[in-house]
């Protein structure tokens, strides 16, 4: 019994180490891969950027980085590098700080080391060929890797791709360069570095001669369930103000009493998504913003904690643009039935059904199983039937020849009683007619 306890609990661990090596596991944040000048670690952008999860889809994540620093201005010199002078002029911005100076100055225009930065931060650098200062060069390396696209020839952008400008009377490939967060009603919407001196959305025609092609690079894992067009205004999340600044509400409607202010390029999280506002933490107060002013940066994540036996057998992350499931994994206990998943808030979870989105942790139900029957009495042995009876008789010679075909064993016992009986009348028969002479004479 020890050992087969053992074999279970082996069996056991492996499914769990299985489940484990198939379930994607993220940092909490995206990883900083720059060492950032004091101006800017001390800003609302460095902020809005440790705070983005990491889905592990690299064009939705390098568009996380992009959206997060909305509003971001340049300046010109170093104490500028926290974008919020917007006054301020001379290119000097964190996305030149951290690719290098160009011609012994970090004031350079900085469109293609914006884009640069955001792919850096996601961790996808390669996959578009490098970092670049030179929208024209950035051009010429996509070429030879297959991975440029030209307007003319049709393209429709996705997610993630490198737009490439290029404005009137230049002579070169490219001038400007932004990404793509989506596609809708023949218009391509982009974030831009220094368009306007900062960080900016546009939008164009698609048939627009400004526009000469797209960058497609190579992103890295698998994609997102839902693209950044169905999350806008829907999911739950991390949201960007993209307005001068949004006023907060005690409840969701225009007339409500105004309790704080959000200033451009804040990123908030928002709790709930309902009727065009959403809710939001503001210290120990609930409060509603309006989604007008508001575009979606990135997704909350959240995680699904599974227990049994008082052990933690299974952890999954997901989110808010998911619709998670419940596990396939089916946890034992000695001499039990597993039932189902039961939540913090006492709801049951059978497998595959849709979980709320939030942090959740799951217990294992069980219910006993019935003892087990008693062995039936083995039935006592019988003694084998007796062999029936055969009669005998006195030998009579046969009536028939043995040596003729045999008769059925049923017909033979019975041709020998009439043999007997035939045997028997013609004694007495013969004895009367003698004796009936003895008198006679």
């Amino acid at each position: 019994m020890k050992h087969k306890k053992i074999v279970r609990g082996m069996a056991m661990a492996l499914i769990v180490i299985a489940l484990f090596a198939l379930t994607p596991f993220t940092a909490a944040a995206l990883a900083e891969r720059h060492t950032p000048s004091a101006a800017y670690k001390s800003s609302t952008y460095y902020k809005n950027l440790k705070a983005l999860p990491e889905t592990g889809n690299g064009a939705f994540d390098t568009l996380s980085v992009a959206l997060s620093q909305y509003g971001y201005h340049e300046g010109g010199k170093l104490a500028d590098l926290g974008g919020g002078n917007r006054t301020s002029t001379g290119n000097y911005t964190e996305y030149n700080y951290a690719l290098g100076k160009v011609g012994g100055t970090y004031g350079y225009a900085w469109c293609a080391s914006f884009v640069s930065f955001c792919l850096r931060q996601a961790g996808e650098e390669e996959s578009a060929g490098g970092l670049f200062a030179s929208c024209t060069l950035w051009v010429e390396r996509l070429r030879e890797m297959g991975k440029y696209r030209t307007r003319a020839s049709g393209y429709v952008a996705q997610m993630g791709d490198l737009i490439f400008f290029r404005s009137a009377g230049v002579s070169r490939a490219s001038d400007h360069v932004g990404l793509v967060r989506y596609v809708r009603g023949g218009r391509v919407y982009t974030v831009e570095g220094n368009s306007s001196g900062q960080v900016s959305f546009r939008s164009y025609a698609l048939g627009d001669t400004y526009i000469v092609g797209y960058g497609c690079p190579s992103y890295q894992g698998a994609a997102r369930a839902t693209d950044r067009l169905a999350a806008e205004d829907r999911a739950t999340g991390y949201y960007v103000v993209s307005y001068d600044f949004l006023n907060l509400r005690k409840e969701p409607h225009t007339g409500a009493k105004k309790l704080g202010a959000l200033a451009r390029g804040e990123v908030v999280q928002l709790l709930e998504v309902v009727d065009g506002w959403g809710r939001l933490q503001l210290g120990e107060s609930v409060a509603y913003a309006s989604l007008e002013y508001l575009d979606f940066v990135a997704p909350t994540r959240y995680r699904t904690t599974y227990i049994s036996n008082g052990e933690t057998l299974l952890e999954r992350d997901f989110y808010s643009t998911d619709t998670p499931v419940t596990s396939s994994l089916l946890p034992e206990r000695e001499g039990h039935r597993f039932l189902y998943w039961e939540g913090d808030d006492g709801t049951r979870y059978l497998h595959s059904d849709t979980l709320p989105l939030r942090d959740l942790t799951l217990q294992a139900v069980f219910e006993p199983l019935p003892p087990p029957e008693p062995p039936l009495p083995e039935p006592e042995e019988e003694s084998p039937p007796l062999p029936p009876l055969e009669e005998t008789f006195d030998t009579l010679p046969p009536s028939i020849d043995q040596e003729q075909t045999q008769l059925p064993s049923s017909t033979a016992a019975a041709a020998q009683h009439a043999g007997v009986v035939s045997a028997i009348l013609s004694l007495l028969l013969t004895g009367l007619y003698f004796g009936l002479r003895r008198r006679e004479e």
